[in-house]
């Protein structure tokens, strides 16, 4: 499948308990945050369990009590179905077995047009998003959305997960350079891997941080051994919110 002159790598990049950790070319330029500082605290780890299977993917406060996160996290591909609320729990600022708080998901508040059982290549890439309400505020500083992503002109761009080699801590790309933007989503060069579904793209001027998109997926050009990240623009979720 081909999305713009780019092939599909891996849509669904959520990820199961390892057994063993090895390092990836996606550790070279990711350093170890401690996930109690801010903006770093906001961000956690969403985990679904099931009978036989236990997955994590990331995720991020963006209002006390409601998370953002890719929609197909929420689905149990192992049993063909949607995870129940009291199935997934939010831990933020998780660290090493550890977290700053704790809440299960109370209801999907709002969620993209994603279709689980659609073929790859007919994804609607701008639709695997979904913002959860949690069963309670969570007393920690959310990361509130960007508005209006196409009008930057400074600052940096980042981004911050639990990727599926270091699933107890949580690993930042200090420096995401945006590649192309087209429409709903743009492609940036933060390698991402399974874990990194629902993470966040933050937006850093002068200390202060927001959302600027959610990672979905890993793109790789076609013809060239290079991957891209591909992210939802965060205008998407603010117009939700807004309405």
């Amino acid at each position: 499948p081909v999305l713009l002159g780019l092939s599909i790598v891996s849509n669904h990049a959520s990820a199961q308990e390892p057994k063993g950790a090895t390092l990836h070319p996606f550790d070279e330029n990711r350093t170890i945050v401690d996930a109690n500082q801010y903006p770093f605290s906001a961000i956690g780890r969403l985990n679904g369990a099931g009978i036989d299977r236990r997955s994590h993917c990331t995720a991020t406060l963006i209002t006390s009590d409601l998370i953002l996160t890719a929609a197909h996290c929420l689905y149990f591909r192992a049993r063909k179905r949607w995870f129940l609320p009291s199935e997934l729990n939010f831990l933020a600022g998780y660290q090493r077995g550890d977290f700053i708080e704790h809440a299960k998901i109370a209801e999907v508040v709002s969620k993209g047009a994603y279709d689980p059982d659609a073929k790859e290549s007919a994804h609607d890439r701008s639709g695997d998003w979904a913002i959860l309400r949690l069963t309670k505020s969570l007393d920690i500083q959310p990361i509130p959305l960007l508005i209006r992503i196409d009008t930057i002109t400074e600052g940096t761009f980042q981004q911050s997960g639990y990727h599926k080699q270091r699933p107890h801590v949580q690993t930042f790309n200090d420096n995401c350079k945006i590649v192309r933007r087209l429409n709903n989503i743009f492609l940036h060069d933060c390698m991402l891997a399974p874990g990194d579904s629902g993470s966040p793209i933050l937006y850093e001027k002068d200390g202060t941080y927001h959302v600027a998109g959610l990672n979905t997926s890993s793109l790789r050009r076609t013809g060239e051994n290079e991957s891209l990240g591909l992210a939802i623009a965060s205008d998407v979720f603010e117009s939700v919110l807004r309405d």
